[in-house]
């Protein structure tokens, strides 16, 4: 490359034409050096690998009547619905995060889970995840733990004999209940940040609602309470919205809400 670097200097004074000539050759030479260094191989680009967000993964088991029902630190979504025979859940996997959920190694399917008797606890961990339970009988309480992440619980035309408690944690999360029976206590924790808990056209034993720190908001509408009612908004500005018919029962606490 050197002996072509003299040539390209010597040239400059000696007219556009042998400009043209010597830059021609030039590149020739590159070319061949190019050529030389990669074996005489064509160079060409490859495109990148196409790579897709990767699945969160759910397990299902049943213990002595109970399902224990445990997520992983990716984002996971599932719905969990009756079976076709007594005692047999419908846990099906659903799009959260970008990505499908496996539940047992089955990416979106719905996978029948036998024996379910007593209680269904659920515990999510990290991601955004998405729980919804609908048309579901509990045989006994109904535990749903989703941890950090924005997360979305749902709980609808459902009848829970024991009771129903939800535990979300930081980030701004979504909890919602609509069209339900709980014989036993309806508990509802949140954690910090903007969470939002709507309670519609259900009936409950006992209700306890606790949401912590952050701006919340709290939505309850032709709801009964059978026995206490306590509503804490904690440290935030926090909005109650009583969307009226609602039987709150003869102990009836509420502090920290505005409404």
């Amino acid at each position: 490359m050197t002996h072509f670097s003299a040539i390209t200097h010597s040239s400059l004074t000696a007219g556009q034409g042998s400009k043209t000539q010597t830059r021609t050759a030039y590149l020739i030479a590159k070319v061949t050096h190019m050529a030389f260094k990669t074996g005489g191989r064509k160079c060409k680009f490859e495109s990148l690998e196409n790579r897709q967000m990767m699945a969160g993964d759910v397990m299902a088991a049943v213990h002595a009547g109970t399902l224990f029902i445990k997520g992983d630190n990716l984002s996971n979504g599932i719905t969990i619905t009756p079976g076709a025979i007594p005692n047999q859940v419908i846990i099906t996997g659903i799009n959260a995060g970008g990505s499908g959920t496996t539940v047992n190694g089955l990416t979106n399917t719905a996978v029948p889970i036998n024996n379910v008797t007593m209680d269904i606890k659920i515990k999510m961990l990290r991601g955004n995840d998405i729980v919804t339970v609908n048309n579901l009988t509990v045989n006994g309480s109904l535990k749903i733990n989703t941890d950090g992440g924005v997360d979305t619980v749902t709980v609808n035309a459902s009848t829970i004999c024991g009771d129903l408690e939800v535990n979300t944690g930081g980030s701004a999360d979504t909890v919602t209940v609509t069209g339900t029976l709980v014989n036993g206590e309806a508990e509802f924790r949140t954690g910090g940040d903007c969470d939002h808990l709507t309670i519609t056209a259900s009936t409950l034993g006992k209700l306890d609602v606790h949401l912590q720190e952050g701006n919340d908001t709290l939505a309850i509408t032709n709801t009964q309470v059978v026995t206490e009612t306590s509503l804490n908004g904690d440290q935030g500005i926090n909005t109650f919205m009583n969307g009226g018919s609602n039987f709150f029962s003869g102990i009836y606490n509420k502090k920290n809400l505005n409404g």
